[in-house]
């Protein structure tokens, strides 16, 4: 079957973010570990996507939850 690469898992969280209804950040985390997973490493619009959709998660912003996202892209060497 298809193996999705980073490209399609960064799509995918684009698309969540996106979603009718409101952000969808929560499947859009799970895609992270997913890719994790899978052997994918995030790159720096991986996390950026996931930052950008933290900060404008409806019922207000998660901001605390975009800074664990944004120091675990730290400790990935990202920046």
């Amino acid at each position: 079957g298809y193996e999705p690469d980073l490209v399609t898992y960064i799509a995918l969280m684009h698309a969540l973010g996106r979603a009718k209804g409101g952000s969808k950040w929560e499947i859009a985390l799970g895609l992270l570990d997913e890719m994790k997973e899978r052997g994918v490493n995030p790159d720096n619009s991986t996390f950026s996507v996931l930052i950008r959709m933290l900060g404008q998660a409806g019922g207000g912003s998660k901001w605390r939850r975009a800074l664990e996202v944004l120091e675990e892209m730290k400790k990935m060497g990202l920046e």
